[in-house]
């Protein structure tokens, strides 16, 4: 195996299995954890709150860090003078962004505390994407070691702080909601830290021709920044007018339910990371994409659609792993939930390669249009339904969005293939088939969900949904992908 393969196989295996490890295990451990010792209704108010600080997220970077990243692997070095001025720039749009937040937040006639806690959650979201700044350096000088690693840290760091909070706290009369956010303040200010101190370390004293931050720079980061926007918005204002249109109860067995879709969109996540700049390879080269397509949208299916059907037809049992209580309430919002992530998950395909191929429009008109179909029909559902429809809401604004990509996607592209439709209808309906016949049998339903995880994946083999050869493709684009950045940087 040559060295190229061996630095890639070990990037790849640290990025991925640190994230594989930690994120999840943050969120469907110790957050649960936290929820269970707060109870719905407390953790309802954080679920909105925190879903409120994300929708604006993008006004303290506005495309900085994409931009910065590839300056600095064109540059190969750290300007001093420019991380000085960037540095101010991200400063006083941190403190636009948390004035922004607080305009809903009077809007919606927030309480004190409701203010305070709302602040909190907008300065932990200006050191997070200060700590996304920084990686974009390490990134663009192509450490990609202490950038993968700085990709978990925050989260470890707050898991440690957290288990010890709910061990010098051991009952819900004694902790509280503040000391979750004041831990995630601690974690994020000691990583922005150690990120700062390894790029201080690399910055120089010379001088950098390419001007700051030109208007070609914003202009081209901009329909980026919109976008995230309109996705942020769309993705994100359930779990806000769920606590203000319901109850904030009912915001709390949602967030039971979304975290488990949270984290399969975490795992899709990572994939589109490695499709990007593929997709963005192949389309300059003027090669096809449609073997990649192919390729990556039936390994993401097979393992979303897995993991979705394993958790309509199982959620009370699900539930129960991760949850104390409310689990009957929560287990009618979680199938339509799971619906909802392995729609979006799908779209890390489709979207990805939209994004790649530089069409932003259509992104921007599908993200808009699904956030005012999304905003309807919360309106109309989650008075009368509560967090089920807001759950019902979502699935139908991913289906919409997936379908509109889709069809771009088929219509420029060709793609997706026959083949490729009818491999995957046919694994889309022996899995809850499956499912369904097992659940006509009276072994402990541990056993049926074992038994349902392997029978999907022996059909996928079948199918050739998985297949060994084009595994091996996959491993050589990206590896001529990294040999073809390594001799240009």
């Amino acid at each position: 195996m040559s060295a190229i393969r061996n630095t890639f196989l070990s990037n790849l295996l640290l990025v991925v299995g640190l994230n594989l490890l930690i994120k999840p295990l943050y969120v469907l451990v110790v957050e649960a954890h936290v929820q269970d010792r707060l109870g719905p209704e407390e953790f309802g108010l954080y679920f909105a709150l925190l879903n409120l600080s994300f929708v604006f997220n993008i006004i303290p970077d506005l495309g900085m860090s994409n931009w910065n990243n590839r300056i600095t692997a064109q540059w190969g070095f750290i300007p001093a003078k420019r991380l000085q001025r960037l540095g101010g720039i991200r400063l006083l749009l941190g403190v636009a962004y948390m004035l922004i937040c607080l305009l809903p937040g009077i809007i919606f006639d927030y309480n004190t505390r409701e203010i305070y806690l709302l602040l909190l959650l907008a300065f932990n979201q200006v050191i997070v994407t200060g700590i996304q700044f920084l990686r974009s350096f390490l990134s663009g000088l192509h450490d990609f070691k202490s950038d993968s690693l700085l990709s978990v840290l925050d989260k470890t760091l707050l898991m440690l702080f957290v288990v010890v909070l709910l061990y010098a706290f051991p009952s819900s009369d004694t902790f509280r909601l503040e000391y979750l956010i004041y831990a995630q303040s601690a974690a994020y200010l000691l990583a922005f830290a150690v990120a700062a101190a390894l790029v201080l370390r690399r910055q120089s004293s010379r001088h950098a021709t390419t001007s700051l931050v030109s208007t070609e720079v914003l202009r081209e980061s901009a329909p980026f920044a919109l976008l995230i926007l309109l996705s942020m918005v769309a993705n994100r204002q359930d779990g806000i007018l769920l606590e203000r249109l319901h109850s904030a109860h009912e915001a709390g067995i949602y967030a039971m339910a979304y975290r488990l879709g949270d984290t399969l969109n975490m795992f899709a996540f990572l994939f589109a990371g490695l499709l990007l700049p593929m997709f963005s390879r192949l389309l300059e080269a003027k090669k096809t994409i449609k073997p990649l397509f192919d390729l990556s949208a039936k390994l993401l299916l097979t393992g979303a659609w897995t993991v979705t059907v394993s958790t309509l037809f199982y959620p009370e049992f699900i539930l129960n792993m991760l949850y104390d209580g409310h689990i009957a309430e929560a287990a009618t919002v979680l199938p339509w939930v799971m619906m909802s992530a392995f729609l979006f998950s799908m779209q890390y395909v489709t979207g990805t390669l939209i994004t790649a191929s530089g069409n932003m429009r259509t992104l921007i008109l599908l993200a808009g249009g699904g956030m005012l179909y999304n905003l309807l029909l919360n309106l109309l559902f989650v008075p009368e339904q509560g967090a089920l429809g807001a759950a019902k809401a979502a699935c139908f604004m991913q289906f919409i969005v997936l379908v509109g990509q889709i069809i771009h996607v088929q219509s420029n592209y060709r793609t997706p293939g026959r083949n490729l439709s009818l491999s995957s209808i046919t694994f889309l309906v022996i899995a809850p088939v499956v499912a369904a016949l097992l659940r006509l049998t009276e072994t402990p339903e541990y056993i049926q969900l074992i038994a349902l995880i392997s029978t999907c994946f022996i059909a996928a083999f079948a199918l050739k949904m998985i297949h060994l050869t084009d595994l091996r493709m996959l491993l050589q684009q990206r590896e001529a992908l990294t040999k073809d950045t390594a001799e240009n940087s």
